[in-house]
């Protein structure tokens, strides 16, 4: 993650922005109240789904158990199968 000063983000306000956007870079801006991390929206989105997701009770577990689970041990695929 880059780090720069208020002051040297505010001089390159623009060209930051766009690079954490462009190449979804965490930018750490400090002061002298306390620090500031800015990132892409993109990446706001994703880390927000995933801390719903593992907040679901039991899914980060049936997920683990599904990576575990052998493909010999999967039903057959069968589209017409409802839900």
């Amino acid at each position: 993650m880059t780090t720069m000063t208020a002051a040297e983000f505010q001089s390159s306000f623009k060209s930051s922005l766009a690079r954490v956007i462009e190449h979804q870079k965490r930018l750490r801006v400090t002061t002298s109240k306390g620090n500031v991390v800015i990132v892409s929206e993109k990446d706001y989105d994703r880390l927000i789904e995933s801390l719903y997701l593992s907040s679901q009770p039991g899914l980060v577990q049936r997920i683990a158990d599904g990576n575990n689970e052998s493909t010999a041990q999967m039903p057959p695929y069968d589209p017409k199968a409802s839900w």
